[in-house]
Parts: C-alpha cells; sequence; structure tokens
C-alpha cells in the first residue's frame, strides 16, 4: 500500500485562504493519504470502512475524526459515505490558536498526546451534538463579507469545542494527564521522537533533562503510562508501521532505521506492538487500492 500526501496547495480554495470547507459523497475507497494541514471529517450519512494505523473499523453517521498533520488514514467499502472536511492550517494552532494547548480536551484534538499514536482522534456524535457541529460546518463554510477570516476562526473554535464535549472517558482521563505533564517529561518525549535510533537509556535520558533517574522514572511513568524505555519501544513500532507502508525499504532496513538493528529483535518488539510481524503487518495491506475521489 502507498500513502498519498495532500498539501494545502491542493485543495479547491483561495490560495491565501487558512480555513476550508469541502463536501463529499464517496463510493468504493478513497487512498490512503496523509495532509500537510489539520482536517476533521464529520460523516453526515452512509457506511465505510475507516483505516489507520491502527486498523480499520466501520463508521457512519455521527461519527468525525480530528487528523493531525503528518497522519494517514482511507476510507474503505464506502457506500453513499457523505462526508464533511474543514481543514486548516496548522500554523493557526502556533498563532491564533496557540492558547489551545493550555485548554486540555482541545490540546487533545489538535497537538500530539503522549508522541505515540497514530495521530488520528476519534469522537462519536450523538443527534444534538452532530447538528451543533453540523451548524458551526455550515457557518464556517458561509462567511459574511465583511471581517469574514474572524467569522471563520471563531466558528472553527466552537467546532472543536462541540468534539471535545464528546470526547469519552478514557480520551477525557488522557486529557488531564497531559495537562499535568511536567516540563521535563515534555522535554523528554520530544529528544525521544526527535532521534528515534539513538540508543537511549533511562539513566542518559534523565541526565538530558537534568534530574535523577529515580525521580526522572517516577515522573514519566506517572505522565506518560509507561516506562521512559517501554515508550520509546511504542515509539519506534509506530514509526517502522509507517515507514513499512509508505516505504518499500527492506523490513531489515526499517527496523535499523528507528533503533533496531537485530532483525529477530525488531520483529518481536514489532509484534508485541501490532500483535503481527513486520512483514504479515506490510503483506496485510499490500493489496488495498483504490480511487480518489
Amino acid at each position: 500500500m502507498t500513502v498519498d500526501h495532500m498539501s494545502w496547495t491542493g485543495l479547491p480554495t483561495q490560495a491565501d485562504a487558512e480555513i476550508d470547507v469541502n463536501r463529499h459523497i464517496l463510493t468504493g475507497s478513497l487512498v490512503a493519504h496523509d495532509h500537510d494541514f489539520v482536517e476533521v471529517a464529520v460523516v453526515e450519512a452512509g457506511t465505510a470502512v475507516h483505516e489507520t494505523l491502527y486498523g480499520r473499523r466501520g463508521i457512519g453517521r455521527g461519527d468525525a475524526f480530528v487528523i493531525r498533520p503528518g497522519a494517514w488514514h482511507a476510507y474503505r467499502r464506502c457506500a453513499g459515505l457523505a462526508v464533511v472536511n474543514c481543514c486548516f492550517r496548522a500554523r493557526l494552532l502556533e498563532h491564533e490558536l496557540l492558547w489551545l494547548v493550555g485548554e486540555p480536551r482541545l490540546r487533545l484534538l489538535v497537538h500530539p498526546g503522549r508522541e505515540a499514536d497514530d495521530g488520528v482522534v476519534p469522537v462519536r456524535l450523538p443527534g444534538a451534538a452532530l447538528r451543533y457541529c453540523q451548524d458551526a460546518l455550515q457557518r464556517i463554510a458561509e462567511p459574511p463579507p465583511q471581517a469574514p477570516r474572524p467569522h471563520q476562526v471563531a466558528h472553527l473554535l466552537l467546532l472543536l469545542r462541540g468534539l471535545a464535549c464528546e470526547l469519552d472517558a478514557e480520551q477525557v482521563a488522557e486529557a488531564g494527564r497531559l495537562a499535568g505533564t511536567p516540563s521535563v517529561v515534555a522535554d523528554a518525549l520530544r529528544l525521544l521522537a526527535a532521534d528515534l535510533a539513538r540508543p537511549w537509556r533511562a539513566q542518559e535520558l534523565a541526565a538530558a533533562v537534568a534530574v535523577s533517574p529515580a525521580h526522572f522514572s517516577r515522573l514519566f511513568h506517572r505522565a506518560v503510562g509507561r516506562p521512559p524505555m517501554a515508550h520509546l519501544a511504542v515509539l519506534r513500532a509506530e514509526a517502522a508501521a509507517s515507514r513499512l507502508l509508505r516505504t518499500a525499504d527492506p523490513v531489515a532496513d526499517v527496523g535499523a532505521g528507528v533503533g533496531w538493528a537485530d532483525p529477530n529483535y525488531f520483529a518481536r518488539r514489532f509484534r508485541a506492538r501490532f500483535g503481527m510481524s513486520p512483514t504479515e503487518y506490510r503483506a496485510r495491506r499490500a493489496g488495498d487500492v483504490g480511487g480518489r475521489s
């Protein structure tokens, strides 16, 4: 399976726009693709199978997703799938929407969490919540001629609020955990994500953020939910899964590229995360083909 890349310039919107709403009715399949922007997808009707890094699940009316930049997804077996996409440039998160990092639920939607996920946040919208989000989408799509940008940004926030209010209990707990992440843990997460192939040790990571190893391990486990080296294994497995699908590189090279030079060890660690070997993971998706819509 290959993963196509969609850029902002490829959207049917004005070049200087920062927010765009587009509607699609899909049949068949939409190929796996990622974006250089944030996408909020809301399903209004029909059914399909939604695929991400962690597999596939059936979707229908009331399902919604926030897809972060760089994350890939695909729609399979679409049957009259009516989906509304609200796309916005990632740079909004660094300017007008920068303050969202201080709102736990909104942060969970648009910012990486523990630096280990598939980059897609699913939300289930019951009737009233779906109508609320549909109204926000409509208002974003039809801004007034006077000061349209503030209007769109305001209703984008209302759309995100509508999604955030429907996060499930596990997601809410995760949002709370992220809100309390100490700065030393956040720094350590960035170090790990920036250099996965480095032969990290917990003591070395603790020294890099100037905390004693024992105290660092306690802080990290409390904030992330797993020890530092176990978390590194998750990061490596997910990066490997993405490379298996995005490239035709030999499996051994993929493992070495994320820090697991021993193919047998790579296979064991990958299986522990995804329930199958790297070769099986790639093969199960190799036959997937689909058209654009």
